[in-house]
């Protein structure tokens, strides 16, 4: 599990940077909170906490709306070649910002006609790259850039009644506000954020608040995706929403809050929209869409010819250390006795041992 080496997390919301630490299995806290205006100033000196200390294994949580994607068509079906494809794309749409290379990811899919195609999605905001290169200035270095509507999106998908990717949305309801994550084919497309009224008489009022930013919504989405919502989902603090709401939605929203009973702590209501989630959920972003740099995608491509390596060596030095046993101590056993000795051909040996990583590898 990744939540043994996620020590620190990044929280950015749209107007503060949290720095936040992880203790154990159950404390978590707030060690520091900038203003992310200070990242974006030219002479703006920020004093970082003595407790946010330089970090490689760091979680870094970014709004929604700093995500981009967007559907290529694209008939390739090697992940390098979607790659290059792909970045040709980013650089040219973006051309300022040179990291952007680090921060996207993209995965194979179908268009509407079932024409081979890629999705991507992206950090767009220039905010972000101020916040990034600040932070590598103080040796902290996000390996997992990821979004509460990426965690959103792994859950509906484990949630959805069919298989085939679909169209959702995703309805995330706070004291405060709520926000809306919208879905075409299984993957993110935009975001909504809702201010709700401070002061309500009931929960009535809030669900009529809801309805019509919902349906709003909808249209919205419509326009966009040119299709429409073929299923909500509704994850909130308060018990009850989900039925008002379908009744007047006069749609089904299926509430997920019951799943994630007894699942470990969430986070405290000041990070935001990831306060929701549970930590075995953000704590292994494996699971769900993230953007790394390039060294950390190559060292995870890398992991598995290691691993095979590492195990085809022990298999090997075995096998080499039965010979010799073999040959040097059952043999001096049978002193007087003809037979025939075989040597080992060390670089023989290693030959094969090179070539069958290699054949690993490139497969």
């Amino acid at each position: 599990m990744f939540s043994k080496s996620i020590k620190t997390v990044i929280v950015v919301k749209s107007s503060t940077v949290l720095f936040c630490r992880l203790k154990n299995a159950t404390e978590f806290s707030i060690i520091d909170s900038i203003p992310l205006q200070d990242f974006l100033l030219e002479d703006s000196q920020i004093d970082l906490s003595e407790a946010v200390r330089p970090d490689t294994n760091v979680l870094m949580l970014i709004p929604a709306y700093w995500i981009g994607s967007d559907i290529f068509e694209l008939d390739a079906t090697k992940p390098s070649i979607a790659r290059a494809f792909i970045e040709r794309k980013l650089f040219g749409e973006f051309p300022d910002f040179k990291e952007i290379e680090n921060y996207y990811s993209c995965q194979f899919t179908r268009t509407k006609e079932n024409r081979r195609a890629v999705y991507t999605c992206f950090v767009q905001e220039a905010a972000f790259y101020a916040v990034s290169r600040f932070l590598k200035e103080k040796k902290i270095s996000p390996r997992w850039v990821s979004s509460s509507a990426l965690m959103g999106q792994a859950i509906v998908k484990g949630m959805a009644r069919d298989e085939k990717p679909r169209n959702y949305a995703l309805i995330l309801v706070y004291e405060t506000h709520c926000h809306i994550y919208f879905f075409s084919q299984g993957f993110f497309l935009f975001s909504r954020a809702i201010e709700l009224p401070e002061a309500v008489e009931s929960e009535d009022d809030v669900i009529g608040v809801l309805t019509y930013e919902i349906n709003q919504s909808q249209y919205l989405y419509s326009q966009k995706a040119g299709a429409q919502i073929d299923q909500l989902f509704l994850l909130s603090r308060k018990p009850g929403h989900a039925e008002k709401l379908s009744k007047s939605l006069e749609q089904d929203v299926v509430d997920i809050g019951g799943m994630y009973k007894n699942q470990g702590t969430v986070f405290p209501a000041e990070v935001g929209s990831a306060s929701l989630f549970t930590r075995p959920q953000w704590s292994n972003p494996g699971s769900y869409i993230h953007f790394s740099q390039k060294s950390v995608r190559v060292e995870q491509a890398w992991k598995p010819v290691q691993i095979f390596a590492m195990a085809l060596g022990i298999v090997m030095l075995a096998a080499l250390t039965a010979e010799f046993y073999y040959l040097n101590v059952l043999d001096n056993s049978n002193k007087g006795k003809a037979s025939p000795v075989t040597t080992v051909d060390t670089r023989q040996t290693l030959q094969n041992y090179t070539s069958a990583v290699m054949s690993y590898k490139q497969e």
